[in-house]
C-alpha cells in the first residue's frame, strides 16, 4: 500500500490528468487518456527521471542533504519549462517569499542562479537573510503594491529577471501588472485563486491595506489569467496540480512547449490534500443533521477520468437541506468510496474532503481518486457520511451511486437485499 504522502502525490497529478473541459459532460462518462497537456508531460519526465536513476532537478541535494523546496511541485514546473524555453541569465525575483524555506525559487538559488526575495513579514525576511551565507540572493522586506512593485524590480540587483514569482495572497494580478511594466521575465509564477473556477475572469478589488485572512476572498482567477495574459504579452502554459499556481510563458517562447491544449490547463482547487494554499472557511459543520435533513442530500457523477492505475470520479453534491455541508468543524462532512454491496463490512479506510463547502439549497463539485487494487469486486459505492453522526447510505430510501470499474461506467443500483 502506498503512504498516504505518496498516494497524495499520485492524486495531485491525476488532478491535472483530469481534462478538465470548461463545459463539462454530463450523464454516463466515459475514461480518457490522452495527456496532451504539460502537466501530463512533467510528471512523464520525473517518471523518466527516475527509471533512468536520475534525480530530477527539484530534488536535488542542498545545504542540509537532499530535499526538495517546491511549495507546491512548483519547481518541477519551472525545472521542465525551463528546460525547454531556455534559462537565459539564470536570475529571479520572487514577491511573497516568505523565509525562504520553502517557495518557488528556492531551488533555482540552490542550483546557483542569482535572485532576489521580497517578503512583507520582516520576521520571515529576517530568517531568509540567514541563507545569503551560501545563496546568491537579495533579500527585501517590503509590503509591495501596485504603486512599488515597478520600482522594487528596477531598483533591485536583479532588473531584468528570466523568472518572476507573485505570490501575496491578495492583489496578485494588478502587482504583476506593474512588475511587467519594467521586466519581460521568460517565465511567471502567479497564484490563483481556483475555487473560482475555469470560466469567470475575476480579480479581488485592489486593497492597499489587504493581508489575507484564510478565506477565499483573494488574488485572481484562471479565467481572467487565461483572458488578460494575452494582453501582457504572456500565455498561461500550465496550473500546478493541487490548483494553486499558474504558469505564464513569454508569447515570443511558447512555440518551444509544442501544441498546448488550451481546454485541458485549469486544475481544480484541492485543498483537501495534505498540500495546497492553506485555506479555511468561515462556514463549520458542528453540529449533527437530523435525519430529515440527511433525506435532502445526494450525489451524482459528471465525470471520469484516467491517469495510470488510478481513476478520478467527478461527483456533484446536491443539498437540498438548510445546512451547509463543509468539511471543517467537529462534525465534517467526508466523501467516501466502498466496496458495493457489502452492507456489513466495516466502513473504515481514507476520507476524501469536499473540494469546498456546499451552500443550502445549491449543488457543488468535488472529486474522489481510486486505486482498482482497493476493490476486488471491481464494484465502488460513493457515500456521504457525517463523521460521528450519520452515514447518508443509513438514510430510508437512499439510492446509491455505483460505478463498475471493469467497464468504467455508472451502473444501476444494486438489488434490495
Amino acid at each position: 500500500m502506498r503512504s498516504r504522502q505518496a498516494r497524495s502525490l499520485v492524486v495531485g497529478w491525476a488532478f491535472m490528468s483530469a481534462r478538465r473541459r470548461w463545459g463539462a459532460h454530463r450523464g454516463v462518462s466515459q475514461l480518457d487518456e490522452r495527456p496532451t497537456h504539460l502537466a501530463a508531460l512533467v510528471h512523464a519526465a520525473v517518471g523518466e527521471a527516475g527509471e533512468a536513476g536520475r534525480e530530477p532537478q527539484s530534488c536535488r541535494a542542498g545545504r542540509g542533504g537532499p530535499r526538495s523546496f517546491f511549495a507546491e511541485r512548483e519547481d518541477g514546473f519551472i525545472a521542465f519549462i525551463l528546460e525547454r524555453i531556455g534559462s537565459g541569465e539564470r536570475t529571479f525575483v520572487e514577491i511573497g517569499a516568505s523565509d525562504g524555506s520553502e517557495n518557488c525559487t528556492r531551488d533555482l538559488a540552490e542550483n546557483g542562479w542569482r535572485g532576489v526575495w521580497v517578503e512583507a513579514d520582516e520576521h520571515k525576511a529576517v530568517t531568509a537573510r540567514e541563507l545569503r551565507s551560501w545563496l546568491a540572493i537579495e533579500v527585501l522586506c517590503s509590503k509591495v503594491s501596485r504603486s512599488n512593485a515597478a520600482n522594487l524590480i528596477a531598483s533591485s540587483t536583479v532588473p531584468n529577471p528570466e523568472v518572476l514569482v507573485v505570490d501575496i495572497d491578495g492583489n496578485d494580478w494588478r502587482v504583476l501588472g506593474a512588475c511587467l511594466s519594467v521586466c519581460q521575465p521568460r517565465l511567471v509564477v502567479v497564484e490563483y485563486n481556483a475555487t473560482v473556477g475555469a470560466r469567470v475572469a475575476w480579480s479581488m478589488p485592489y486593497n492597499d491595506i489587504q493581508s489575507w485572512d484564510g478565506d477565499r476572498w483573494h488574488g485572481v482567477s484562471f479565467g481572467l489569467l487565461h483572458k488578460r495574459a494575452p494582453g501582457l504579452g504572456y500565455r498561461v502554459v500550465a496550473c500546478d496540480p493541487l490548483g494553486v499556481n499558474a504558469f505564464l510563458v513569454r508569447g515570443d517562447l511558447v512555440d518551444s512547449l509544442g501544441n498546448l491544449d488550451d481546454d485541458a490547463i485549469y486544475s481544480p482547487p484541492m485543498y483537501s490534500a495534505p498540500f495546497g494554499h492553506p485555506w479555511r472557511t468561515r462556514r463549520t459543520s458542528d453540529v449533527g443533521l437530523a435525519w430529515d435533513e440527511f433525506a435532502q442530500i445526494r450525489i451524482s457523477d459528471s465525470g471520469l477520468y484516467r491517469m495510470g492505475e488510478l481513476v478520478v470520479v467527478m461527483l456533484e453534491v446536491h443539498n437540498d437541506s438548510g445546512s451547509w455541508l463543509t468539511s471543517f468543524g467537529k462534525h465534517p462532512f467526508n466523501l467516501a468510496a466502498l466496496e458495493a454491496g457489502d452492507r456489513t463490512a466495516a466502513r473504515v479506510g481514507a476520507r476524501t474532503k469536499l473540494c469546498w463547502p456546499v451552500p443550502p439549497h445549491s449543488v457543488r463539485s468535488t472529486t474522489v481518486t481510486l486505486d482498482p487494487t482497493d476493490f476486488p469486486s471491481g464494484m465502488v459505492e460513493f457515500a456521504l457520511l457525517q463523521e460521528q453522526v450519520q452515514w447518508l447510505t443509513d438514510v430510508p430510501g437512499w439510492k446509491p451511486l455505483l460505478l463498475d470499474l471493469r467497464s468504467n461506467l455508472f451502473v444501476a443500483p444494486l438489488p434490495d437485499n
